[in-house]
C-alpha cells in the first residue's frame, strides 16, 4: 500500500539524506533528487500489480521465475567452446508467474551503482 511504501521510503531518504550521505554520489543524495524518486517509485509500487495481473492474463509472457536469484543460488562452467554456462541450486523460490516485472526489478537490485 502507499502507506506502507511511504514508511519504508522515509527510512530510505533519511538514511541516504542524513545518515550516509558520503556512501551516495552527490546527485543522489540530494533532496530535491530523493522526493521526486520516491513520487515515481510510489507510482510504479502501487501499480505494479495491476502490471502484473495483465501479464498473468495474456498468459505469454509467464515463466518459471526464481524470487531470489542471486549468484549464491547458482554455480557456473565453461563449456568445451569456452562459453560460460549456469545452472541453479536453490529451487525453494521457485514459481510460475510474470517474468518480465520480477526479472527486471531483480536484476536492478543487484546492478551495480554504475
Amino acid at each position: 500500500t502507499a502507506q506502507q511504501f511511504e514508511g519504508f521510503f522515509e527510512e530510505t531518504k533519511d538514511f541516504v539524506l542524513n545518515v550516509a550521505p558520503g556512501f551516495f554520489p552527490k546527485d543522489i543524495a540530494d533532496a530535491e533528487y530523493i522526493s521526486k524518486l520516491g513520487k515515481e517509485t510510489l507510482e510504479v509500487a502501487t501499480t505494479i500489480h495491476g502490471f502484473n495481473d495483465h501479464l498473468q492474463k495474456i498468459g505469454t509472457d509467464v515463466g518459471l521465475v526464481h524470487v531470489n536469484c542471486q549468484v549464491d543460488n547458482g554455480f557456473f562452467w565453461r563449456d568445451d567452446e569456452g562459453r560460460t554456462d549456469c545452472g541453479l541450486l536453490d529451487f525453494g523460490s521457485m514459481m510460475s508467474m510474470p517474468y518480465i516485472a520480477p526479472t527486471l526489478s531483480y536484476k536492478l537490485v543487484c546492478a551495480d551503482a554504475d
